[in-house]
């Protein structure tokens, strides 16, 4: 609650800590916290004196993500653009800081406030050079900063490319003076890459001790006390329909036919039972946000005693769940729905695949009364998705891999994963299970976190109708932006090529989804009620909505909504950017498995789409749906190639020949850049043994990540526990608490 007064009465005005306590006539301690809250979100910042809100002088709280040596990128939470910072301005500048800056109008360079915080710690490959040891870390190598090991404590013994964590002691304007505190991952672990990527983008590895601890209190199976005030349908035809590779089994399913109608059942994993508010294992949960999926594990968000053991609907065993029962008629509406806490026992664990060969026709050995089920669930789901689909959700075509890997953790086959019947049958019966929530929160005006998608930025789809032009693919798009009418133009594109180009241009386009208090629907579903219900043993967001549903519309209590709005708007903000990390953390380790994958077909010929254009080369997708990139320069020995931005193609300068979206061509593979994690391709009939280019200047070069590929990569930390250690003053250029003591803000 302290929250909204405090920025209420920030609004234009000034006041020192001591002024807001007795303001808010809230204790010391509470207002304090959510100060520190609130400057970590960027909305307010300490001067050295007085809190006041950032909006008010137009300064921004942002992330240095790049820096090189005359230049830097600077992320602001939410915003896709970065901005770049140059000059004298970046002296002293190291990728992790969080500092204050300001916008110049009309482009994406900024200028330099202040500090906000200072990065902590950072982690890096251990290397030797006869006796001395040194550390890599990648994202300051090009940035003229040199890292100097003062000590390693007594108890970490390194070997070379051992990767370690170091905290920062002391900085200057060339160098970071570090402590090697505690040896990470060892060179030659299996999967030492991955779990590098995993690390250095600030997610952890392995649980806390105390959260250890607490899970041995967890029990392994339910107690009779457990059923108190549960329906219970242990005797009901339910099953899970997951992946093969699935692990942790959060839903399960179950149909009946009544009258003219179907009673579908959706029935989730109860967590919320076992992992309670403000304990260790909720704690790192929380801070986890989600689970993360990459190449050779699942790195959970909850221990396996739980996400794998007593939360997961396992067959043959008695589990807690909250059920959802959906009532839908001939035409797929939804006109009716109960939850329950309930008790099920879950009669198969059925796969994909099987379900795909049973609905294909294919025979199976599955006894009679589950095929009847499938049958019937196939039926209701196919007549829910037709009412999805006239309602105008968006259906835009999109490539997921999937890397096998061998014993050694080296991928030895990649596929694209295309979605099935089953899959689909599931996806449908969880969606209009989230609705039905969402409706039931909303319905009885009851707070939640809800899944929002914003309409795309007019921005980008101006962008985007500029591009859509000159391909000629215009025709049909929208005049006003709704998804019937997106649909109905990509319908309208027969060429399967230009399709798929013409869905992934619009994608790029669109808002990207992610959590909020406030519920502002969801464009892409075409939904005005939406969140996450059915998958709380991976997802946080669902866990609170577990919680909430429970507490306030099952168990009927009072709700204090000033308070619960505060913990949403805060929960959402920070679950938001956890997706957004394992988003990240995912696309990084199929970039690395990619590169694996092309690191012994060097010189190989294949098929490849062009998908992108950027300043310096051409992005493709090779035929097995991996990515590649072409530099401008290694499209031809004899031609020189630049970028017509009116006319979104490399030309050659003599105006005969001419690259752009869509198009097919042979490709060679030519390198592997592990430093960048891509693979870079030639033409096919480009001779790169005589080829020379002479070298470019800095400014001109590729970014070590690219912003069109989403890359982002993190190798420092910070700890967003400690007190703040750098603050500014608005009259000031630069202003660094850091290298002294911070001032105590509880005397001013």
């Amino acid at each position: 609650m302290n929250k909204q007064r405090i920025i209420k009465e920030l609004n234009h005005n000034k006041y020192s800590f001591t002024q807001l306590v007795n303001k808010l006539n809230s204790r010391s301690d509470e207002v304090e916290k959510d100060l520190e809250e609130l400057e970590d979100e960027g909305i307010i910042f300490f001067d050295g004196k007085d809190y006041a809100l950032t909006k008010d002088f137009s300064i921004f709280l942002g992330t240095v993500v790049t820096r090189k040596r005359s230049f830097a990128y600077i992320k602001i939470n939410g915003e896709e653009q970065d901005y770049r910072l140059s000059g004298k301005m970046i002296t002293g500048l190291i990728v992790g800081d969080r500092i204050y800056i300001e916008k110049k109008n009309n482009s994406n360079d900024c200028r330099f406030v202040g500090f906000y915080k200072r990065l902590e710690y950072l982690i890096g490959r251990y290397r030797t050079n006869g006796k001395k040891g040194y550390l890599e870390c990648s994202n300051l190598d090009e940035s003229g900063v040199k890292i100097s090991i003062t000590s390693i404590n007594d108890d970490v013994i390194l070997e070379d490319g051992d990767i370690c964590k170091a905290s920062v002691n002391d900085y200057d304007a060339s160098s970071i003076y570090v402590t090697i505190t505690e040896r990470l991952i060892s060179h030659n672990e299996v999967g030492a890459e991955i779990s590098e990527i995993i690390v250095n983008n600030d997610a952890n590895l392995h649980f806390p001790s105390k959260v250890l601890e607490e899970v041995k209190n967890i029990p392994s199976s339910i107690k009779e006390k457990d059923l108190d005030y549960r329906i219970d349908l242990r005797d009901k035809l339910i099953v899970t329909i997951d992946g093969e590779d699935a692990l942790d089994f959060d839903d399960a399913v179950s149909i009946e036919r009544i009258s003219n109608a179907y009673k579908i059942g959706v029935h989730i994993a109860d967590v919320s039972h076992y992992v309670k508010r403000n304990t260790a294992i909720d704690e790192e949960a929380y801070e986890r946000g989600t689970s993360i999926y990459v190449a050779d594990r699942v790195v959970p968000m909850l221990p396996n005693e739980l996400s794998n053991g007593i939360c997961s609907l396992n067959p043959d065993q008695d589990r807690l769940t909250i059920s959802v029962f959906l009532y839908v008629d001939k035409h797929g509406n939804v006109f009716d729905s109960e939850i329950h806490e309930s008790v099920i026992r879950s009669k198969a664990r059925m796969t994909y695949k099987l379900v795909n060969d049973l609905l294909e026709g294919k025979e199976t050995d599955l006894p009679n009364e589950l095929v009847s089920m499938l049958k019937l669930l196939h039926e209701a789901s196919s007549l829910v998705r037709k009412k999805r689909e006239k309602k105008g959700c968006l259906n835009l075509d999109s490539t997921e891999l999937k890397f096998k890997l061998d014993e050694k953790g080296w991928p030895v086959k990649v596929t694209a994963l295309v979605q099935g019947e089953g899959e689909k049958m599931i996806e449908d019966l969880m969606i209009i299970a989230n609705i039905a929530v969402a409706e039931t929160f909303n319905k009885s005006n009851i707070p939640t976190i809800f899944r929002v998608h914003e309409n795309p930025p007019e921005a980008k789809i101006s962008n985007l109708c500029n591009i859509l032009k000159r391909f000629n693919l215009i025709k049909n798009f929208p005049a006003t932006i709704t998804t019937k009418g997106l649909n109905y133009w990509l319908d309208n594109i027969e060429d399967t090529n230009l399709h798929k180009i013409a869905s992934d241009l619009l994608l790029r386009s669109l808002a990207k989804a992610e959590y909020s208090e406030e519920n502002i629907g969801h464009f892409g579903l075409a939904e005005e009620n939406y969140l996450h219900f059915t998958s709380p043993i991976r997802r946080y967001p669902d866990l609170i909505v577990h919680r909430l549903l429970k507490e306030y519309i099952i168990e009927g209590h009072r709700v204090n909504k000033g308070v619960l709005m505060e913990y949403l708007s805060s929960s959402s903000n920070h679950l938001s950017i956890c997706e957004r990390k394992a988003q990240v953390i995912e696309r990084q380790v199929d970039d690395l498995e990619s590169c694996r994958y092309y690191e012994n077909k060097i010189g190989e010929v294949h098929k490849a789409t062009i998908t992108s254009l950027m300043y310096y080369g051409m992005y493709l997708e090779l035929d097995d749906g991996i990515d590649a990139l072409l530099m401008a320069d290694k499209i031809s020995n004899n031609e020189t190639y630049y970028m017509d931005e009116k006319n979104y193609a490399f030309v050659s300068t003599n105006k005969r020949s001419s690259y752009t979206i869509g198009q097919k061509l042979n490709v060679k593979i030519f390198q592997i850049d592990y430093e960048r994690r891509e693979i870079l391709v030639t033409t096919e009939d480009f001779d790169s043994e005589h080829h020379f280019v002479p070298e470019e200047e800095d400014n001109f070069k590729r970014p070590r990540f690219s912003h069109s590929k989403d890359k982002f990569h993190n190798n420092v930390k910070q700890n967003n526990f400690k007190r703040k250690q750098g603050s500014f003053n608005k009259n000031k250029k630069y202003t660094n608490h850091n290298r002294g003591k911070n001032e105590n803000r509880r005397k001013k």
